[in-house]
């Protein structure tokens, strides 16, 4: 099961002003509407509607990342590149499956995958790659590997969602019987893009998170410090010289530079006046 763009122009269905854009509705390669959404038997209203917003959204999470309306020829080269990303990962989801760190199953009635290599041929393209997301999306909320030192998933499963759309309407032209395979294709692809999503922005919020319960201890213990400085100085102060003395002899102790110290003792020695 491969990608490809028989039955629509992901652009004229998707870019904006265009009248697949307005109208919510599948477009073929020459502007008309296909039959599945639009045909003779249909009125145009609700059918399909749920698989539109699927392709409608991943479009556009395509689209933001190109800055521009992707055309077929730009999602035949990310099809490409998606064939080369499973083809170079291959070997690493085989270890894991060796180490039994890994177990895959191609459908639910299947027993276990032992070789992805013979797999692999077979499978629907992006069936790796799904997998490969969620083998390395636990590693980015640890904080063990960065979003930006892996692969787009977001960008990359959201293409493969836009394109298998294309099969789905050649199917259900047919009659074929096969049309659930694309239809559940089409809503992992979409589905596993979100969840690569969130797990991209639960890792951020947490890494925020993190940061702020440091700034908070970071500040309460200077505050402490602070306080600790003050009420030595009220008791000692006066058997000193001066303020510059009590702060070059203590700034070590309270872990502050002296010219730190000397301004807290200062503010200090305003609050009584």
């Amino acid at each position: 099961m491969s990608f490809g763009f028989m039955a629509f122009d992901p652009y004229l269905t998707f870019a904006k002003e265009e009248k697949g854009f307005k109208e919510k509705i599948f477009l073929k390669a020459d502007g008309t509407a296909t039959e599945t959404y639009y045909g003779k038997s249909r009125d145009g209203r609700g059918y399909l509607s749920a698989l539109w917003r699927i392709g409608r959204d991943s479009y556009a999470t395509v689209a933001e990342r190109f800055e521009y309306e992707p055309t077929v020829q730009d999602f035949k080269e990310i099809a490409e590149y998606i064939k080369k990303v499973e083809k170079d990962s291959a070997p690493f989801v085989q270890y894991m499956i060796e180490e039994g760190r890994l177990t895959l199953y191609q459908d639910r009635d299947s027993p276990p995958v032992n070789n992805v290599f013979e797999v692999l041929n077979d499978a629907p393209d992006g069936w790796l790659l799904e997998i490969l997301m969620r083998v390395q999306s636990p590693s980015v909320v640890s904080g063990h590997l960065k979003a930006e030192d892996l692969e787009d998933f977001e960008f990359l499963l959201s293409a493969a969602a836009v394109m298998y759309i294309s099969s789905y309407i050649i199917a259900e032209q047919l009659g074929a019987d096969d049309l659930d395979v694309f239809y559940d294709v089409i809503q992992t692809n979409f589905a596993s893009a979100k969840l690569y999503r969130n797990t991209i922005d639960t890792a951020s919020d947490a890494k925020s998170s993190t940061g702020r319960r440091s700034a908070v201890a970071r500040h309460k213990k200077t505050n402490d410090s602070k306080v600790a400085a003050q009420a030595e100085w009220a008791s000692v102060g006066e058997k000193l010289s001066s303020r510059a003395a009590f702060s070059r002899l203590n700034h070590k102790k309270y872990d502050v530079t002296e010219r730190t110290l000397y301004s807290w003792i200062t503010e200090y020695e305003r609050s009584r006046s």
